[in-house]
């Protein structure tokens, strides 16, 4: 994909995410209803097909983070997951050692999730993965 093209993928991705903003406020719905009402429109159909451009829609959406954050946050959880297995490895057949990075894991998981909720009115963006991370690593408020 050009740059160019690009570009205009990710305008198109912000026009749509206030339009969904707009369309809560107006309408009281949640942002998943707004996008549905929205991709029914010739307008926006063809790029609402797509689920990945669909999911990067509501979490903008919904999120009150900036982008940039919640990216950097993000990578700050994939680091902990990275380590986490890391240390797993490590570990071996010590199962000390295995229990001691599953809690430095769920520490570090926890803080950077709570750290997206903090940021974020209080609750996790519309995010398939960070909901399974704070789940897996029962993340408590």
């Amino acid at each position: 994909m050009a740059v160019g093209e690009a570009l205009s993928v990710l305008s198109s991705i912000f026009s749509i995410a206030v339009s969904v903003k707009e369309l809560m406020a107006a309408r009281g719905t949640s942002a998943t209803e707004a996008l549905d009402h929205l991709s029914e429109s010739a307008e926006f159909y063809e790029t609402l097909a797509d689920p990945s451009t669909r999911q990067s829609v509501l979490v903008l959406a919904q999120s009150v983070i900036s982008p940039e954050m919640l990216d950097q946050l993000k990578n700050e959880a994939m680091q902990c997951q990275r380590k986490h297995i890391d240390d797993r490895k490590k570990a071996r057949d010590n199962f000390t050692k295995k229990d001691n990075a599953d809690i430095d894991a769920a520490q570090c998981m926890c803080s950077v999730l709570r750290d997206v909720k903090r940021y974020n009115r209080g609750r996790l963006p519309d995010d398939r993965q960070l909901h399974d991370f704070w789940i897996s690593y029962r993340c408590k408020n």
